[in-house]
């Protein structure tokens, strides 16, 4: 429970910026042994919290290592290790090895019922096809993905992705009416109500 307390809070202090206090936390909980098992959540929160630090190597080296540890019991867990994973070489514009791992990541949320990790999931998955000039994989994944933030109740996400959406279907000259039509009554309040609470 103190591994799991310290990579939390480590992972709400990286997510805010205080990346000095999230490193001492993620050392600290990697620090506390458990049957001499590894513990993926803070390895993938020590992963991140390389990656904004600018240590890609070493970031990208102890989100391997997590995700050879992920135990298949904790999909939660597996979710996050590769999706961490998958943006981190996501932002170094190597899409064609991004995607199997927001496709894991796609797969354990979708076991798990999460249906905010979804959507990201999905967005994620039209920035690689995009990356990778595949336009119809693009609009298919964020079709999915605004249709998912829209019932959420996300506003941001559901503009953003249907920034990326509309442009790329009118690029590549793809329908995107129905998903359009539901985001936008979405956001004018004609969908009130969250369908997913």
């Amino acid at each position: 429970r103190v591994r799991q307390t310290l990579s939390n809070l480590a992972a709400a202090q990286v997510d805010t910026g205080e990346l000095a206090s999230a490193g001492k936390n993620i050392d600290a909980a990697l620090k506390i042994e458990d049957r001499s098992k590894p513990f993926p959540p803070a390895m993938t929160v020590k992963g991140i919290l390389l990656a904004r630090q600018g240590d890609i190597k070493g970031a990208e080296a102890m989100l391997r290592e997590a995700l050879d540890a992920v135990n298949r019991r904790h999909p939660e867990g597996e979710a996050a290790a590769n999706y961490a994973m998958g943006e981190l070489l996501l932002g170094q514009a190597r899409f064609k090895e991004a995607a199997p791992y927001f496709e894991k990541s796609l797969q354990s949320d979708r076991n798990a019922g999460f249906y905010r990790g979804i959507a990201d999931d999905l967005a994620a998955l039209g920035r690689c096809s995009a990356g990778m000039q595949d336009d119809a994989a693009a609009v298919r994944s964020w079709e999915q993905s605004v249709r998912i933030y829209a019932l959420l109740g996300m506003e941001e996400k559901v503009r953003s992705t249907l920034g990326l959406l509309e442009e790329t279907a009118k690029r590549s000259n793809l329908n995107i009416d129905l998903t359009r039509a539901l985001a936008e009554r979405w956001l004018k309040g004609e969908i009130t109500d969250s369908l997913c609470e």
